[in-house]
């Protein structure tokens, strides 16, 4: 047998040939790819949950287990409103009918531990059937740092924003008890202070002050 026949017969038998790696017509193994997918969701950063119309854990991920506190047997006896205690069951038929209309919803929300405390989180649904049956894969995000910067920003542009006014104030005023009284009104309600005073120095060793005291 020659070279070129010898590589012939190689390829057919889905063997490695010397002119690299073939590829051969086996079908994937289903309990290997089931494995490999289960795997994978165990290893991702977001909590995954696959409920049903009833809102029944039909699977849970490691993550979700390990944010909300709870073992893997005690979460899948659970269902959604167990987690999600802005979700009814009156309300989660209701979100379940918007999910099979649109596929796909995606909001945020909050997530009950087992200890009772809660957290922020953004919700990612996925509606699909399967066996004639539907099911709900949701994809939770933490977004706890998220909302914290985002109060954060919120915090200084309405700081800024009462500086603006504060600097328009100033501008029409007509007299300074006038001044003072509208400054501390801006300060409580475009800064988000819940009380607001100006202090005069007064002229003695102490260098005492007080609210809205003029100098002797």
């Amino acid at each position: 047998m020659n070279a070129k026949n010898k590589q012939d017969k190689n390829v057919k038998k889905g063997r490695l040939s010397h002119a690299g790696p073939v590829a051969h017509s086996g079908k994937p193994d289903p309990e290997k790819t089931l494995a490999i997918i289960n795997f994978s969701i165990n290893k991702v950063g977001e909590a995954a949950f696959l409920s049903d119309k009833d809102g029944r854990f039909h699977f849970v991920n490691e993550e979700s287990c390990r944010r909300l506190g709870y073992t893997c047997e005690e979460l899948l006896a659970l269902s959604v409103p167990d987690v999600d205690p802005d979700y009814s069951m009156h309300r989660w038929r209701r979100y379940w009918k918007e999910l099979k209309a649109k596929g796909s919803v995606t909001f945020e929300g909050r997530h009950q531990r087992k200890d009772g405390s809660s957290f922020p989180v953004e919700i990612s649904s996925n509606y699909f059937e399967y066996d004639n049956q539907g099911f709900n894969l949701a994809l939770v995000r933490d977004i706890t740092e998220r909302k914290r910067a985002e109060d954060e920003l919120r915090l200084v542009n309405r700081k800024l924003q009462a500086i603006t006014t504060c600097n328009q104030t100033i501008l029409r005023a007509a007299d300074e008890e006038s001044l003072l009284e509208e400054i501390c009104g801006v300060m409580c309600r475009e800064a988000g202070y819940s009380m607001a005073w100006v202090g005069y120095v007064e002229h003695d060793a102490a260098r005492l002050f007080g609210p809205s005291r003029r100098p002797a």
